[in-house]
């Protein structure tokens, strides 16, 4: 214990404790929960919710939906094992 401190204070880091969001993936232990996974669910309802989505037909909405979607889990992808 004391070892990481020093560490902490020598780096500048702080001892932190999971869940927490690395590069806007949240990092968890275990099976996923719906907790861990709102911050991603919210960021889709934010772009869909703006100008951009508001303007879409459905089938652009899905199209949308599709497209971030995918994104987000090749990210989270390159993170997780």
């Amino acid at each position: 214990m004391v070892r990481k401190q020093a560490l902490a204070s020598i780096l500048g880091f702080q001892h932190g404790s999971l869940p927490f969001t690395y590069l806007g993936i949240p990092l968890f232990k275990g099976k996923p929960k719906v907790v861990h996974l709102q911050a991603i669910g919210d960021r889709l309802t934010s772009k869909m919710t703006s100008g951009k989505g508001q303007l879409l037909t459905i089938m652009g909405r899905v199209q949308l939906v599709n497209f971030v979607l995918s994104g987000m889990l090749v990210y989270s992808f390159q993170i997780y094992l």
